[in-house]
């Protein structure tokens, strides 16, 4: 199974819509913060909406 496949299942499982631009996101997000998309996949799941936790950390870790 390729990687992009099991990340958009792993995001599915956590309860993400929008899983090509949530993915988009998550990809942007480590890119810049360091993290593993598994990691920040993990971190976002038990955050009580996890696609605007996404953005929100996206949009704060832009800024920096």
């Amino acid at each position: 199974m390729r990687r992009g496949q099991t990340l958009l299942g792993a995001l599915a499982r956590a309860g993400f819509a929008r899983l090509s631009e949530v993915g988009e996101a998550l990809e942007e997000a480590a890119a810049l913060s360091g993290w593993t998309e598994a990691d920040l996949v993990e971190a976002l799941h038990s955050s009580a909406s996890s696609a605007t936790a996404i953005h929100d950390a996206l949009a704060a870790r832009r800024l920096q």
